[in-house]
Order: structure tokens, then sequence, then C-alpha cells
């Protein structure tokens, strides 16, 4: 089953650009006549309403529909994710595919953080909050929206028991085997920046498990 997501016209507000959660169960937002017309090959209101703007329906496929519900219940509260996504290699290489199993927290408030506050205090980060460097809130604090696709935003654990596994053609593989592929930045295990090491974004569509 495909799910889809109503959200508003831009500008969104600060907390939630998402005026409801599942196009099909939406009469508790007044849209209870939306549907869509394989036909005209539209979305529509109703017969009245008219056309409704193609970029403010937001697909989801069911595998990520349960990650996309979950993460909207997190409080802080740390929990554990799998993702897998096509790593940045050299021209003329093969896809490999990085798979990343860690700790992680969710629906945290980015200029609460205690280690945001002391960087800002000691000057690492401007004394005022910032907008986000790329897209927009659709439902903060938990969802970023880009170029019509959704990012979890996630934040590391200290003890994350993170794993990272690479495959080649389908296999697994050692990080040996693929490392002469990889682009500079996939090769940083560690980054002694704390900046950029307060939090992170994973595309909902490369997420695999998050409980």
């Amino acid at each position: 089953m495909t799910h889809y997501i109503l959200i508003s016209p831009k500008p969104y507000s600060h907390k939630s650009g998402l005026i409801c959660y599942d196009i099909r169960n939406c009469e508790e937002v007044g849209y209870e006549h939306i549907f869509y017309d394989d036909q005209r090959d539209e979305w529509l209101l109703d017969e009245d309403s008219g056309q409704i703007d193609s970029d403010r329906i937001i697909k989801i496929d069911d595998d990520k529909w349960g990650i996309f519900k979950y993460i909207l219940t997190r409080k802080g509260q740390f929990t554990r994710a799998a993702w897998c996504r096509t790593a940045k290699t050299r021209k003329g290489s093969p896809e490999v595919k990085k798979m990343t199993i860690s700790t992680v927290r969710a629906g945290l408030d980015y200029n609460s953080l205690t280690a945001v506050e002391a960087l800002r205090s000691n000057g690492d980060l401007p004394s005022e909050p910032q907008p986000l460097p790329w897209g927009e809130w659709l439902i903060f604090p938990f969802i970023i929206i880009h170029k019509g696709n959704l990012y979890l935003r996630l934040y590391p654990s200290a003890n994350s028991n993170a794993k990272v596994q690479y495959f080649l053609f389908d296999e697994e593989v050692s990080y040996e085997k693929v490392e002469a592929y990889l682009l500079a930045s996939e090769k940083q295990t560690e980054d002694n920046n704390p900046v950029d090491n307060l939090c992170f974004t994973v595309k909902l569509n490369d997420m695999i498990e998050l409980y």
C-alpha cells in the first residue's frame, strides 16, 4: 500500500507544514473529499475546489510508513536505526552501498542542546539560532523536506554501537575491498570538529529500520 501526505502551501509554519498524515483519512482537517482522478492524472479536493498542486502531495511507500510515524513519537529517547545509501565513489567506480546500524536519538531541539549552548558561548557557533543550511522543516523537530524528499533529523549517541557494512554487486564485502573506490569524505570515520558531530540527516527512503 502506498501512503500520501498533504502538506500546506509554502512557507511552512515553524512547527509543521503537514496538513494530513494520510490523504485517504483527512476528515479531521476538512479534506474529506480529496481523491485521485486517474483520467485527469490529478489530485482533486472535490469538483468545486479543483486541483491540488502536485508538489503538496508527498508519496511514502508502505515499508517507510511505519518509520515515518514512529519517529514522530520520539522525544529524545535512544533508538536503534539502520539505513543504507549509495556511497560517494570515484568516477568510473562500481556502485558501492553503505549500510549503517547505530543507536541514535530523535525528537530533540538542536538549539536546546547543552553542547550547542556551550559552542555558542565560546564562539564556535553563532550566538543566535540559524536557519537550516538546506531544506525546510516539514514537522519540527523530526522531518525536513528538500526538493520533494523527506529527511529524518537524528542525533548521534556517545554509545552508538555503530556498525558499518559495505556491499559491492549486492554482496557484503570488507572495507578494504571498496576503499579504493571511495571518495575521501566516505573514508572519514572520525571527525574532531564538534560542530559537525551534533546532528545528521538520513533520507527517509534510505531508512531500513527505526525501532
